[in-house]
């Protein structure tokens, strides 16, 4: 993310990341709604993140589709694999998450909140 209080010189507030294994691993498409941006990742699958610090940005959730062959023969990693998530796509509506992965189809899923894991310091 980037302040942009001078438009000719943005300044860095943060970055993410993840570990990257095979496939392809770039953002392609990113929204924000309501605070949150969901991002549409290609390999790294669906990333969900709190932007409410825009200096320490929280990921909250993320849906790694199962790994599924290029059937048109189009994608190869560069270790040769064929067989990966692509997300292509993130739209947001009515509470739900629709995501288009190139090798396996549409998905539709809910941001569930939890509740935090009880701390087992203070169980009985």
């Amino acid at each position: 993310m980037s302040a942009i209080g001078n438009y000719r010189a943005p300044t860095a507030l943060s970055e993410a990341g993840t570990p990257s294994y095979s496939g392809f691993y770039s953002v392609h498409e990113a929204i924000i709604a309501d605070g949150i941006e969901y991002v549409s990742a290609y390999s790294d699958g669906l990333r969900i993140v709190d932007l409410a610090d825009p200096a320490e940005p929280e990921e909250i959730g993320s849906l790694l589709p199962s790994p599924a062959l290029d059937r048109h023969g189009y994608w190869t990693a560069l270790d040769g694999s064929r067989s990966f998530p692509l997300v292509w796509g993130v739209e947001v509506q009515d509470g739900l998450i629709f995501l288009s992965d190139v090798n396996s189809g549409l998905w539709i899923v809910r941001l569930m909140q939890t509740e935090p894991a009880a701390d087992p310091a203070n169980a009985l």
